[in-house]
């Protein structure tokens, strides 16, 4: 491994504690041995999303904006956010009965997972794109 370690687990069955269990006995003892020390941070889920959710995403979003190539064009990241919250998330009503999409800020940890599993998949099946 190389870089700054950033990884989110949302432990909601065994499967995916075993996953945790799995990526911290693969990878911590190569990472002391180079002087860096592995921080496991436990929390109860928020009402609001995450800063390494948060992170998560813009770099999901970089990754499709450099990879993804539509009508022979690229897009940039800021136009994937807004194309993907017109597409996933829910509509509020607006002024003059216009409506808009959600904000991803106003999402739990819970559904901010599940939106960034939809763009995933979306970006395999509709982009043809597999994402790291």
């Amino acid at each position: 491994m190389s870089g700054d370690l950033d990884v989110f687990y949302v432990l909601r069955d065994a499967v995916i504690a075993e996953r945790l269990q799995a990526f911290v006995r693969a990878n911590w003892a190569g990472m002391a041995q180079r002087g860096q020390a592995m921080v496991v941070h436990l929390m109860t889920e928020k009402a609001e999303r995450s800063l390494s959710q948060n992170r998560f995403y813009w770099r999901l979003l970089t990754d499709i904006a450099e990879n993804a190539w539509v009508g022979g064009r690229r897009y940039s990241k800021d136009a994937w956010h807004e194309y993907f919250r017109e597409r996933y998330l829910p509509k509020l009503e607006g002024p003059l009965a216009t409506e808009h999409a959600a904000s991803t800020a106003s999402l739990t940890v819970k559904d901010f997972s599940a939106y960034m599993e939809r763009i995933e998949a979306h970006a395999a099946s509709e982009l043809g794109i597999e994402l790291a």
